[in-house]
């Protein structure tokens, strides 16, 4: 073999080695997912409101809620909203619903009650909020028009949800 030329291996020509590895990983790859239980159009549970919410924030930013039901107990529930720049609402507190609406109170120095509508896997929270619920919010932010879709249907997709500093949202 010349300086330069490229061995051929079994894969074809190139690094033989390296080329059977990838070739391997990606052969496993499809084989794993092929073999799973769950497919991405598998109904997220949703009668219990256990679970990870998330939706569009402001613009293009993102906005996520989780909420934990406890087994004797009220359901807490943990949400962030980004707004444009460095803007965001951030809020915690108890759920708690009542036909389609669901009410949720902030547990903080201001109260704050917002009575969003949940219907399936959604919830939309109203376009104007008590003004006491700016609080949670910094200028240029706002919860109110906000619609979140339930994209995970357990208690460890809502504890895997992180507030805005890293920390755990819920829980």
């Amino acid at each position: 073999m010349r300086h330069g030329q490229r061995k051929e291996g079994p894969f074809g020509t190139g690094d033989s080695r390296r080329d059977a590895i990838n070739k391997g990983t990606l052969i496993l790859l499809l084989a794993l997912t092929a073999c799973s239980t769950e497919g991405p159009d598998e109904p997220v549970q949703t009668a219990e409101l256990t679970g990870f919410y998330e939706g569009q924030g402001d613009g293009e930013r993102r906005a996520w809620m989780c909420m934990v039901s406890a087994p004797s107990g009220p359901t807490s529930f943990g949400i962030v909203t980004l707004g444009p720049g460095e803007a965001a609402c951030s809020g915690a507190g108890e759920a708690a619903v009542q036909g389609e609406v669901l009410n949720l109170a902030m547990t903080g120095d201001e109260e704050c009650v917002i009575q969003a509508r949940i219907t399936g896997d959604q919830v939309a929270f109203p376009a104007t909020l008590p003004e006491s619920c700016a609080y949670y919010c910094s200028p240029g932010a706002s919860l109110g028009g906000k619609t979140l879709e339930k994209t995970g249907g357990t208690a460890e997709d809502a504890l895997n949800a992180a507030d805005l500093a890293g920390g755990r949202l819920c829980g």
